[in-house]
């Protein structure tokens, strides 16, 4: 009995570091970006206003723009999620100044859409603490009580 109770409390410290880890990423994959990515001005080419699909009405998605942008000589498109912006902000045929980063999937930030997924990381991680702490505490207890 005591050693099933130390499963569950070792258990549950791993999946409260994993949650840590997991929370922290999130902001940290933006700040990287903007702080190690590579600054190339893009044109805005197409804006999506986000919301929902037919097949699946109740998984939104955020708004979005298509940009363009030329980077190693070459001309790349990619999408810019936004968080804290409409699609109606942007104009197509705008210029605004990007910064991309990682080498075979590209991430695309702005100075204002720096962090977009962050708050889904952040809160996928607190689920994981919390359910760390769930198993840790169920362990602890079971020890308590005793057989």
């Amino acid at each position: 009995m005591i050693a099933q109770s130390i499963v569950f409390i070792l258990f549950g410290v791993l999946v409260v570091v994993l949650g840590v880890r997991v929370a922290a990423e999130g902001g940290n994959r933006a700040a990287r970006a903007l702080k190690e990515g590579r600054a190339v001005t893009a044109q805005v080419v197409r804006t999506e206003a986000g919301g929902t699909t037919k097949y699946q009405p109740y998984n939104a998605y955020p708004p979005s723009l298509c940009v363009r942008y030329e980077l190693d000589g070459k001309t790349r498109e990619g999408t810019l999620w936004l968080e804290k912006s409409r699609h109606t902000d942007y104009q197509v045929g705008q210029t605004l100044q990007v910064y991309v980063s990682g080498s075979h999937i590209r991430r695309l930030r702005t100075m204002r859409e720096a962090s977009t997924y962050g708050n889904g990381w952040e809160a996928g991680g607190l689920l994981l603490i919390l359910f760390g702490l769930v198993a840790v505490i169920a362990g602890i207890v079971s020890i308590v009580r005793g057989p």
